[in-house]
């Protein structure tokens, strides 16, 4: 028997919560057209009735923070219930102001969710519906489908292996960028990639959340034409070193089977549940064919999805140059209700307000993290002023979302995010904040309140550019004389940027005040979050300061004092290292781990090449032929990667503080990849005991050194 709402919202309760609070709530899943939420209170317990599971999940959570001082994230959980259910003196009614609640960016499924499993996944789920999210990118599953159509079209398992990526690269080769990298994967792998996927869409569907499947946009194997010599196809060129994958003509009559086809099997594949499907045709580059105008793709490509599900919905990206004007007009003459636009970092380069692309529905996406870079940042006030502001000043503006390449940072601005759909005016930042941390760490406490206002001021009034997420992670630089502020920053626009964007004294003061709340708040798991990730943010920016006065020292000729610097600077990212220890999910272990177990099934060749994947991501990203382009984009501050790559890369840039040829770098990439890991799995977790003590240390460190 399928799951109700009601079920999944009880799952929920009793996963999170624990099973004896299932008793406390009562849920009621009434349709209407918009979505709402109400609270109420009934023979001691409280109802809760909503249009859909997700609605009604997003009033669950509203009663656990405002009512229960209960705080249930994507990564950290506060659940320290009261003995009995708070009594509602009266019934709470919300509304959805925004008719979409979006998640993901294609990149997010690689870099963050490459190798999870299905409670990994379940916690992911739970924690989407409480944010009362209902539309969700998912290929999950999508090399099955592949693999079923390449079959069709007359393909062996031989050649569907060579040209299929491993799970570390779907995103991309869904995207049309890449293919041929991290393979072969054995053909059972499709399979149960495919069993996850339908049960993850079986349990989102029942909540109210639409998966987002993979549109057809003509993509086919690179050779495809040599295969089939009467068959148009156009190559579309390299990315980043890279093979594209071609592409069928899509006004050919093969285009509009190969179509059919691909969405015949993904459907038999994955079952139904879905009416949206994402494409990007010449995305991040490609070549148009000059027989071929972006109108004509824009209509070919739609008319192929709605003769498929006559409701069907494609959703785009707007990235770049996407999406050109003529590929909307395209769209426009099947009918711009069949076309979805994501606005993907409207926070801080927003596109919708040049045309509001010619009439075409869109999201205002939020765009974090870039490669699943780890800085502290974020914009609060852009959140808590612009998504209301937006909804006034545009006619087509359909919801908001997120479309970060990667996740789980930042907790911050993805719960005001999705609070702000709820909510119709600007939200006063300072009330919303003092609710937020009376719910993450149980109560209001004056100096956290403090400390967290000092954050505001600082690090989370982001300017735009550092939302890329590298700003001042020193310790995953790679070393270069030429290095100064802007460089360290190592984005195009670097050569602007002469310091931080905010006093980094005053963040400091606001740490360490946050810190002198351990002895009230160090048993709470999401307070040594934040601590370790603010005092993760402070170790980088000293040693930034520090490793640009030793550059200074060494060019002056002063030798001993560069010496001490430099060493200072590597025992700040010794401290790093053992901090980002304190969690499991901030550990390399932690990330090859999820690789190992998603190969272990398959033998030992897959289990070595789904860490070798895992491995290669963060460091060169896909081998030699993108390291010139794409090193250390996904870099990430995991304790051990730190200790094991980045600071023997320092170390040897000091021992003469002369710029270091690629192929050198490259080689010491390759050493790090291929060196084996140890057996035995993850190391043993820190208690919340020893993860207290480290952000002590951590603290004391900082507080009596510079």
């Amino acid at each position: 028997m399928a799951m109700t709402a009601k079920q999944g919202c009880m799952g929920i309760v009793r996963r999170l919560l624990g099973e004896k609070y299932c008793s406390w709530f009562e849920f009621e899943e009434i349709p209407k057209e918009k979505d709402y939420y109400c609270l109420g209170w009934e023979d001691g317990k409280v109802k809760i009735q909503g249009s859909c599971g997700v609605a009604m999940a997003a009033g669950l959570n509203d009663y656990l923070k405002h009512y229960c001082r209960v705080y249930v994230g994507q990564q950290t959980v506060q659940n320290t219930m009261p003995k009995e259910p708070p009594a509602l003196l009266k019934p709470v009614r919300r509304e959805a102001f925004s008719e979409i609640r979006y998640a993901y960016n294609y990149c997010t499924l690689s870099y963050t969710m490459a190798f999870w499993d299905e409670d990994r996944w379940q916690r992911e789920l739970d924690w989407l519906a409480l944010c009362g999210v209902n539309l969700v990118l998912d290929f999950t599953g999508i090399e099955e489908v592949w693999y079923q159509f390449l079959t069709k079209l007359g393909y062996s398992d031989g050649e569907i292996e060579r040209w299929m990526a491993g799970p570390c690269y779907t995103a991309w080769q869904q995207m049309q960028n890449m293919e041929q990298f991290g393979g072969p994967v054995p053909r059972q792998f499709f399979a149960d990639r495919a069993r996850l996927a339908r049960k993850n869409q079986q349990w989102m569907a029942a909540m109210g959340m639409t998966p987002v499947r993979q549109g057809y946009g003509g993509m086919v194997p690179s050779w495809h034409g040599e295969k089939y010599k009467d068959v148009c196809v156009y190559p579309q060129g390299e990315w980043n070193g890279l093979t594209r994958p071609a592409m069928v003509d899509t006004a050919s009559k093969e285009y509009q089977a190969y179509g059919a086809l691909f969405y015949e099997i993904q459907d038999q594949v994955l079952g139904g549940g879905s009416r949206f499907y994402a494409a990007d045709v010449f995305h991040e580059g490609g070549i148009r064919p000059e027989t071929l105008t972006d109108d004509v793709i824009g209509e070919i490509v739609l008319k192929t999805m709605v003769n498929h599900d006559r409701d069907a919905v494609w959703l785009i990206q707007a990235w770049r140059e996407n999406p050109t004007k003529e590929l909307l007009a395209g769209i426009g003459r099947v009918g711009r209700e069949h076309a979805l636009i994501l606005d993907l970092s409207a926070t801080d380069n927003p596109e919708w307000n040049k045309s509001e692309f010619e009439g075409t529905p869109w999201v205002y996406c939020m765009l974090d993290m870039y490669g699943g870079r780890t800085a502290t940042h974020g914009e609060p006030e852009v959140l808590a002023k612009e998504i209301p502001n937006a909804r006034k000043r545009a006619n087509h503006m359909r919801g908001i979302g997120f479309a970060s390449e990667a996740t789980l940072h930042n907790p911050i601005v993805y719960d005001l995010l999705f609070d702000m759909a709820w909510q119709e005016e600007p939200a006063d930042l300072e009330q919303w904040l003092g609710a937020w941390l009376t719910a993450r760490y149980g109560r209001l406490e004056d100096r956290a309140f403090r400390a967290w206002k000092g954050l505001l001021d600082t690090v989370y009034k982001n300017p735009g550019y550092s939302h890329h997420g590298g700003y001042t992670q020193i310790f995953n630089f790679r070393p270069r004389k030429e290095m100064a502020y802007g460089e360290i920053f190592n984005e195009l626009n670097s050569s602007v940027i002469k310091k931080p964007y905010y006093d980094t004294d005053k963040l400091e003061e606001a740490v360490f005040l946050l810190a002198d709340t351990g002895t009230i708040f160090a048993g709470q798991e999401c307070w040594r979050y934040d601590m370790q990730d603010l005092l993760r943010q402070v170790l980088n920016n000293r040693a930034c300061r520090l490793v640009l006065r030793a550059k200074d020292d060494w060019e002056a000729g002063r030798r001993e004092e560069c010496r001490r610097k430099t060493e200072g600077f590597l025992s700040l990212m010794d401290a790093c290292d053992r901090l980002m220890g304190l969690r499991e999910d901030t550990t390399l272990d932690y990330w090859l781990e999820y690789a190992r177990k998603a190969g272990e099934p398959y033998g030992k060749e897959t289990e070595k090449l789904f860490v070798r994947d895992a491995k290669t991501l963060i460091t060169t990203w896909a081998g030699r032929k993108t390291y010139d382009t794409l090193a250390d984009y996904a870099y990430r501050q995991y304790e051990g990667f730190l200790r094991r790559y980045c600071r023997p890369r320092w170390e040897r840039f000091f021992r003469d503080w002369e710029n270091v040829s690629s192929d050198e770098w490259y080689d010491m990439a390759l050493e790090f990849i291929e060196e084996e890991e140890p057996a035995g799995g993850t190391r043993k977790r820190m208690t919340a005991a020893q993860a207290a003590r480290q952000i002590e240390e951590t603290v004391e460190l900082l507080r009596k050194t510079e």
